[in-house]
C-alpha cells in the first residue's frame, strides 16, 4: 500500500537541483554513471550539480582540509554536502543512489531524508532535501566545526556522516526505528523508500520505493568492506538472513573480528 506522508507545515520551496560530490580527481565509476543517468530520467526538471576541487575550496574548513590531506574523499564530501545544502538548498544524493521512480511527488514534503535499513540512522547518502539555511543542517555544520579530523579508524567509525546527522535529529526526538517519522519539521522516510532490502531474487521494491542505494563502503575498514561485498553478492542467491549470518562468520574467521 502506498505510504501516506502527512505534511502539516507550510510548503517549503527549494531550487530544483540535485547535488553530488566527487573529490580526489578520479574518474566516475560505472555505478556512478548509471546512477546519474537515472537522475536525469526520474527527476524531471532538475539540474545536476557536481561539487569537487574545481568549485569547492576545502582549505578554509579544518574538517575538509584534514580529510583532504589524508586522502579521505568520502569524509570530505560528508561536510561538503551539508555546506552545499545550507548555502544553496536543493536535494543531495550519493552517486550510489539509483532512482527507480519519479521523485517529483516528494518535493512538497521538503525537508526530508531517509533511514538506512541496517543502522537505523538518517542518511544523506540515500537522500536529503531542504531549503537554504535549514537549522538542522546548520547544527550539523556547527558540530563539524567543533571537531578536528583524524584518520584514526576508531574516530572515523564514530564520526560517520550518518552519525553526525542522526545525533542532531536525536536531540529533537528521533528514535532509531525503521518507520516514517516527523522530527523538527523533517519527514524521515523508512528504508523501503530509498534503501530497499536485498533478498533472494534481488531488491525488494514496493510502491513506496524511489531509489536503490548501491553503497561501495569505500571508506570503511577492509573487514567491513568484505562483509558488505559478500552480502551484496550472495543475498540475491541465498536470501538476506543467510547471507548476513555467513558474512559475519567468514569475517570473524578471516579478520578475527565479530560484528
Amino acid at each position: 500500500m502506498r505510504m501516506k506522508i502527512q505534511n502539516n507545515c507550510a510548503p517549503v520551496e527549494i531550487p530544483k537541483v540535485l547535488h553530488y560530490c566527487w573529490f580526489g580527481h578520479g574518474p566516475l565509476t560505472e555505478q556512478a554513471t548509471r546512477s546519474l543517468a537515472t537522475w536525469e530520467k526520474y527527476a524531471p526538471g532538475f539540474s545536476v550539480q557536481r561539487w569537487d576541487e574545481s568549485n569547492f575550496d576545502v582549505s578554509p574548513c579544518a574538517w575538509t582540509r584534514g580529510a583532504y590531506d589524508a586522502g579521505k574523499w568520502a569524509f570530505v564530501s560528508d561536510y561538503v554536502r551539508f555546506k552545499v545544502l545550507f548555502d544553496h538548498g536543493g536535494i543531495y544524493m550519493d552517486v550510489g543512489s539509483e532512482l527507480v521512480r519519479d521523485i517529483s511527488p516528494l518535493v512538497d514534503r521538503v525537508p526530508f531524508s531517509a533511514i538506512e535499513a541496517e543502522t537505523r540512522t538518517v542518511s544523506t547518502g540515500l537522500v536529503a532535501a531542504c531549503e537554504q539555511g535549514n537549522p538542522i543542517v546548520g547544527e550539523v555544520l556547527d558540530d563539524y566545526g567543533r571537531l578536528t579530523f583524524s584518520a584514526d579508524p576508531s574516530f572515523l567509525l564514530e564520526h560517520t556522516v550518518n552519525a553526525m546527522l542522526t545525533t542532531v535529529f536525536e536531540r529533537y526526538g528521533y528514535v532509531r526505528e525503521d518507520r516514517l517519522q516527523s522530527v523538527s519539521g523533517w519527514t524521515l522516510l523508512p528504508s523501503e523508500c530509498f534503501d530497499p532490502k536485498l533478498d533472494r531474487g534481488g531488491y525488494v521494491l514496493t510502491e513506496n520505493t524511489f531509489s536503490i542505494h548501491h553503497s561501495s563502503a569505500s571508506w570503511v575498514p577492509d573487514y567491513e568492506r568484505f562483509r558488505v561485498a559478500f552480502i551484496k553478492k550472495w543475498a540475491p542467491v541465498v536470501g538476506d538472513f543467510a547471507a548476513r549470518k555467513t558474512a559475519r562468520l567468514l569475517m570473524a574467521i578471516r579478520y578475527r573480528r565479530w560484528r
